[in-house]
C-alpha cells in the first residue's frame, strides 16, 4: 500500500503515455469497457520506485482486492478496505486483446479481466470481476 501511495504521488513527474513496447516509466491503464473499478500501473526502472505491476479491483471497498507483482513474479495480495486507493488520472483504456509491455512485464486486456505476466517466467495474475487468480 505504501508503494502505491508513493507511485501515485510520483505520477506527475514520472508519467509516460501508455504505449505498447514502452520500456521505462510509469504506465497507467484500465481494462476493457464494461469492467468498472479495475485499474493498473506498470512501473519499469523508475528511480525511487523500481519495477512492478500493481492492479486494484474495487467494486466496493469491502470487496476490494489489489495485487502487486515484482519483476521476479512475487505477488503481494491485499483484500478489503485497507487496499483502497484513489485511481490515477489520465489512464488509457486497453481494448480487448491489446497489450501493454514495460520492463519485464506484459499486461493484456481480456474480455472481462487484465492478465499480467513476467514474460520470461510466465508467472503472473489475472484480475477482474471474478477476483484474483495466480498464474
Amino acid at each position: 500500500m505504501r508503494l502505491r501511495v508513493i507511485a501515485v504521488a510520483a505520477v506527475a513527474a514520472l508519467s509516460m503515455s501508455a504505449a505498447a513496447g514502452a520500456a521505462t516509466g510509469i504506465h497507467r491503464f484500465i481494462g476493457v469497457r464494461g469492467v468498472a473499478n479495475l485499474d493498473c500501473e506498470i512501473a519499469a526502472g523508475v528511480p525511487g520506485l523500481g519495477t512492478f505491476v500493481y492492479c486494484l479491483r474495487a467494486p466496493t471497498p469491502a470487496n476490494a482486492v489489489s495485487v502487486q507483482m515484482s519483476a521476479a513474479g512475487k505477488l503481494s495480495i491485499c483484500h478489503g478496505t485497507k487496499c483502497m486507493s484513489n485511481p490515477p488520472d489520465n489512464v488509457t483504456m486497453l481494448r480487448q486483446g491489446q497489450s501493454l509491455k514495460a520492463g519485464p512485464f506484459r499486461c493484456t486486456a481480456e474480455k472481462t479481466a487484465i492478465r499480467c505476466l513476467v514474460t520470461k517466467l510466465g508467472h503472473g495474475f489475472l484480475i477482474g470481476p471474478h477476483g484474483l487468480t495466480r498464474l
